[in-house]
């Protein structure tokens, strides 16, 4: 996960944005799923505005946190019926996919993007939050069927 320093930093001119200064350890927080959507890190304030036109301490990525998990199946079943008994040669094959199956959500940190976003801003109101879901749709299901002879 990368942490950069939006509203309110003085970044230095020619580099891109400022890292924010670490003063302390980040951890995820934990508990019922209301107090992890509402707040994902346990003490949002361990990040800190650096000085002006300075980087700070923090690396470009944090491998202690994670955002939060994708999970998402994709499952199909099919049957194929000989229909012989009808006309020689004639086959029916009936088809049932379904994408995001078990309907999970995909949560996102950040601003979206493709499976959510592994950048956050410090300074913004809703640092740490999840704000969003990702592009995975909801479940989606379609059945088909195809006749061969």
């Amino acid at each position: 996960m990368t942490v950069t320093v939006g509203g309110g930093g003085t970044p230095l001119p020619t580099y891109g944005s400022q890292r924010p200064n670490i003063v302390g350890t980040p951890e995820r927080a934990g508990g019922s799923h209301s107090d992890w959507v509402n707040q994902y890190f346990a003490n949002p304030n361990v990040f800190q505005y650096p000085d002006p036109y300075t980087l700070g301490n923090a690396p470009r990525s944090l491998s202690e946190i994670r955002s939060p998990m994708v999970f998402s199946s994709d499952l199909s079943v099919e049957k194929e019926f000989s229909m012989a008994k009808v006309h020689e040669g004639l086959n029916a094959e009936v088809r049932l996919e379904a994408q995001n199956a078990f309907n999970h959500p995909i949560f996102s940190l950040g601003t979206p993007g493709p499976y959510g976003s592994d950048t956050l801003n410090v300074g913004y109101s809703d640092f740490g939050q999840i704000t969003s879901m990702g592009p995975i749709p909801l479940r989606q299901v379609q059945l088909a069927l195809k006749i061969t002879f």
